[in-house]
């Protein structure tokens, strides 16, 4: 059972730079790309550009408990193995992943 000061501390709004901490850290670095074509390098390198628009998603869950729809998200897709594909056996599943690490903040 969390007492009073558990709760507060995980309910404190977090500071800019501990939101950047926490996702280009919890990004794989060696992982694909999702369906919106952020990796770990990307995020990391433009955290100058994109990090208001993250920074921002997570106040907003701070503040009002709402979270963009979508953002824990998966795509699976199927990659062909060989140029002669038949049969569902010539494709091998791959799951996309939606940056999901901003969830990591919030909990």
């Amino acid at each position: 059972m969390a007492t009073g000061e558990d709760n507060a501390f995980l309910t404190n709004i977090p500071l800019k730079e501990e939101a950047k901490f926490v996702v280009i850290n919890n990004m794989n670095s060696k992982g694909v790309p999702g369906p919106n074509g952020l990796s770990r390098c990307f995020v990391q390198h433009y955290w100058d550009v994109v990090g208001d628009i993250v920074y921002k998603s997570v106040l907003q869950f701070f503040k009002s408990g709402w979270i963009l729809p979508n953002l824990n998200s998966n795509m699976v897709v199927l990659i062909p193995k060989t140029s002669e594909t038949s049969s569902i056996d010539h494709y091998r599943p791959m799951v996309l992943l939606v940056l999901n690490s901003i969830l990591t903040i919030f909990s």
